[in-house]
């Protein structure tokens, strides 16, 4: 019987996990004849797989072995000829195959348009260089200089970070990071994630919807937003004409007026918006001014007079709302005018009557 040797090639030396790698198995006869059989593929003692000598239209006295799976590391890839009727078994063939760790291409993607304080989500997908691996382990992301959080890989090659402490503004470099495995080397990819100013409601009420003239009435403007409390200012305007502004406590504010004219006023508070919020108008809310009630009191100068006597009337108005009137009041003695006077600037005024009749 005669002796044989085996030698054992690779299609790709060195390589990376889960690179495909084709290990060929040559047996040569002492005698020059061509050994027939099988050949076996082991890691160390680990089985690989079984081929036989001229299989799939080889060379005679050579078979293949494909594997893609080999661990990271410096792998002993063994071959051994078990002979055949006039061939000896050989003595196992060897072969150092290294092994070193394969590239991910990673990616990050924002799966949020985000607005202030709401929260984003940034989604890591690895992708491995050879089809077949799975990288594992963790990912971090940051915004610059600030780390958003840490997420681990699931089998699909995925992890979600999430974080609501982004601030108002662009965010260029949002960088996520993969820390590598024991198969895997580290990987990082960017992406950018503008945050919008929230947005915000605006209402105005008032403390008395129909008012008399110059009476004092409260208007409160009220700014709410799903993203914490607004800061800024208030003006409230009269049509285009803006009649008072306030600062904002706890997301509303006052202002009180007393000097809206007679007639209906279409007002409407404007929100400048702050550093986190945006500007915003409320509704029209229609405040009614009506006119006030008044009391016209009478004072004679003398009482009781003689015929032809003059006679001085002091003519005094109030109001409900104990605004000053002002105009004119006429003086009639039954259906007889006697006189009329101005309004002077304490809502009084003088007529002087004479030749009253008895």
């Amino acid at each position: 019987i005669a002796p044989t040797t085996t030698t054992i090639t690779s299609s790709q030396a060195p390589s990376r996990y889960y690179q495909p790698v084709t290990f060929t198995a040559s047996v040569t006869s002492g005698d020059g004849t061509t050994p027939t059989g099988t050949v076996t593929f082991s890691d160390g003692t680990t089985f690989l797989g079984r081929c036989t000598l001229g299989e799939a239209g080889g060379p005679a006295n050579a078979c293949t072995w494909p594997i893609a799976s080999l661990a990271v590391g410096t792998r002993t890839i063994n071959a051994f000829y078990s002979g055949d009727a006039t061939h000896q078994a050989s003595p196992v063939g060897s072969f150092s195959q290294v092994v070193g760790k394969a590239n991910v291409s990673l990616a990050v993607a924002s799966l949020d348009a985000t607005v202030y304080r709401q929260t984003a989500t940034f989604r890591v997908t690895a992708t491995p260089e050879f089809a077949g691996g799975i990288p594992t382990g963790l990912v971090s992301v940051s915004d610059g200089s600030t780390h958003l959080g840490w997420c681990s890989l699931s089998l699909a090659g995925t992890c979600d970070v999430t974080s609501g402490t982004l601030a108002v503004g662009p965010h260029p470099n949002i960088v996520a990071t993969y820390v590598g495995d024991a198969s895997y080397l580290t990987a990082s990819a960017t992406t950018s994630q503008t945050v919008s100013r929230a947005p915000v409601t605006v209402t105005v009420t008032s403390s008395l919807p129909s008012t008399n003239y110059g009476r004092r009435t409260t208007f409160r403007a009220t700014v709410t937003s799903s993203y914490g409390t607004p800061t800024g200012t208030i003006a409230i305007f009269d049509g285009f004409t803006a009649i008072g502004n306030c600062g904002l406590s706890a997301g509303s504010c006052t202002i009180t007026l007393s000097t809206l004219t007679i007639g209906d006023h279409p007002l409407v508070a404007s929100y400048g918006g702050d550093t986190y919020r945006t500007s915003s108008l409320s509704s029209t809310l229609t405040q009614s001014v009506v006119r006030t009630l008044s009391t016209t009191s009478i004072a004679s100068g003398v009482n009781p007079s003689v015929h032809g006597q003059t006679v001085t009337f002091t003519l005094s108005v109030t109001t409900a709302d104990g605004v000053t009137a002002t105009g004119t009041v006429a003086l009639s003695d039954g259906t007889t005018g006697i006189g009329s006077c101005s309004l002077g600037i304490a809502a009084t005024c003088t007529v002087d009557a004479a030749g009253l009749s008895t």
